[in-house]
């Protein structure tokens, strides 16, 4: 799966994902991995705080499975078809988020929701917007009683 990652492309900045295509510094921050990649880790079976070391193990035990074993360990996983790709799935999140990303240990968390509600590309990139942002991430001013107070 690595191969089709491309690391070895031209990068005309400094720093690059794959293909050549620019990836802003994650930094040591908490990476919030949701939607497919959550789906993915909850159908290994392992809690959103999961790591990516945990993630790897766990897909290399999927992938060793026959199909006859893996339709009995993981009948949990109701949908079929996520149940007979499992190991391919589970390979290739596994794959982008370490070596294409190149996420660190204790640096990630698989989340399908928040507060009750669902998490998909528009939460996240309002999360994204606002922690890159440091008015957004200033307490905003309420006018309460006819006296000003931060919330």
């Amino acid at each position: 799966v690595k191969r089709i990652f491309n690391k070895d492309a031209p990068c005309l900045i400094e720093k690059c994902s794959f293909y050549g295509v620019y990836q802003p510094r994650v930094y040591e921050v908490p990476f919030l991995a949701f939607a497919h990649f959550a789906d993915v880790v909850a159908d290994l079976g392992l809690p959103v705080d999961a790591q990516l070391e945990d993630v790897r193990i766990a897909t290399r035990y999927v992938c060793s499975l026959t199909l006859v074993q893996l339709e009995m360990l993981f009948a949990r996983v109701a949908d079929e078809y996520d149940r007979t790709h499992l190991c391919f799935h589970a390979t290739f999140a596994y794959t982008l988020l370490h070596f294409g990303y190149e996420l660190q240990e204790n640096q990630i968390m698989f989340k399908t929701s928040g507060g009750g509600k669902p998490i998909d590309w528009a939460i996240g990139a309002m999360i994204y917007e606002i922690n890159q942002d440091p008015l957004l991430s200033v307490p905003l001013p309420v006018v309460h009683n006819g006296s000003l107070r931060v919330v």
